[in-house]
């Protein structure tokens, strides 16, 4: 019995060690697992994606997506409370970073300098951008011209509407070219008689902390990379007077970079309005040089949004225009800002002033 017992554990264990060694030459596998193979043949010729890549295009940032703030719903009190922190007085850039947005899809990070759309044509004479969409006004008009440009406009459904529903058509629109609806924007804005400016990105002095977007004109491109991007942004805004600069402290105080740009414009037939951000800006030399038509911003009158700072502001704006002629006053599109302006329009008349589109002040203001 015991015999029989040994020979039997010497059976299993031979029979064990041939299983062990049939299956390391892999002709037993087959028989062992009923899963099928899966065998991934790799084309040596494909391309790896690199990590840094993949990051960058959940970046926005990087990908060139344009990151707007909270939204500005305008309200009826027009409490600054309902508006977002306003820029610091000192910051030379600061009033240009104030955009809004209520709608998540509004930051076009699609609106790239790869557009593909016509290209201006060059026109002359009456046909020049600046004067066929220039909105009514009487040149006769002896009194004094106050424009009112509102900013940084076509990424909130609500500002827009706001500012369109109360502004009369004397206070020109800057849209930004970031802007998903930008076709529709301008036209809405011509077709209540409102004169329309694209807003041309430029390089700021703290870029990159502060970055104008994948379309702004930038010290470190070549010349005609830059023509070639403001050319993109033109290309999808027919029916603007102009441009208005949006930041470009630093772009802007460099002849050498600017004068290719102006020159550009200017063949182009279109009217450049400068923000007014560099405290040593070569533009009014350059575009007498050129006889491009310009426009210069004397004041935001929302760094401070407060009913009391606007009011002062708008004072200023009276004295520089009974002064000079002409005076231009940026505005974001504040609910604040939109309260004050709806207030103190009406009163400009009596005053002896006139609501002016930004077309009617080129030539009277004092630029050097």
């Amino acid at each position: 019995m015991r015999a029989g017992t040994v020979l039997a554990g010497m059976l299993v264990a031979a029979l064990a060690g041939f299983l062990i060694w049939f299956d390391a030459t892999g002709q037993l596998r087959p028989f062992l697992s009923t899963a099928p193979t899966v065998v991934i043949e790799l084309d040596p010729r494909a391309a790896i994606p690199d990590p840094q890549i993949a990051a960058a295009a959940d970046d926005p940032a990087e990908s060139g997506s344009v990151m707007a703030a909270d939204a500005v719903p305008p309200d009826a009190s027009g409490d600054a409370s309902s508006a977002p922190p306003p820029p610091k007085p000192d910051d030379a850039n600061a009033a240009d970073n104030v955009v809004a947005t209520d709608n998540a899809d509004a930051a076009a990070s699609d609106a790239t300098a790869t557009e593909t759309a016509a290209l201006p044509t060059m026109p002359s004479g009456a046909d020049l951008p600046w004067r066929r969409y220039a909105g009514e006004f009487s040149v006769s008009d002896p009194r004094p011209r106050i424009a009112i440009v509102f900013t940084s406009l076509g990424l909130s459904d609500a500002a827009g509407d706001a500012i369109i529903a109360h502004m009369p058509p004397g206070v020109t629109l800057a849209f930004s070219p970031y802007s998903r609806k930008l076709t529709e924007w301008i036209a809405r804005a011509r077709s209540d008689g409102h004169e329309a400016l694209i807003e041309l990105p430029m390089e700021p002095l703290n870029y990159p902390e502060d970055d104008p977007g994948p379309l702004a004109l930038l010290s470190t491109l070549p010349v005609q990379d830059n023509i070639t991007r403001m050319d993109s942004i033109l290309a999808r805004s027919d029916g603007v007077v102009g441009v208005a600069v949006h930041m470009g402290s630093r772009f802007t105080t460099s002849a050498e970079l600017m004068r290719p740009i102006l020159e550009a414009l200017g063949e182009r037939g279109y009217l450049y309005v400068d923000n007014g951000a560099a405290p040593f800006s070569v533009l009014p030399t350059l575009a007498e040089e050129i006889a491009l038509p310009m426009a210069v911003n004397n004041h935001y009158i929302d760094r401070e949004a407060s009913r009391i700072a606007i009011d002062g502001r708008l004072q200023q704006i009276e004295r520089i225009a009974r002064s000079e002629g002409a005076a231009v006053a940026f505005a974001s599109p504040y609910p604040i800002t939109i309260e004050r302006l709806a207030a103190w329009i009406p009163t400009l008349e009596a005053k002896g002033f006139v609501l002016a589109p930004i077309t009617a002040v080129v030539g009277r203001q004092r630029l050097q």
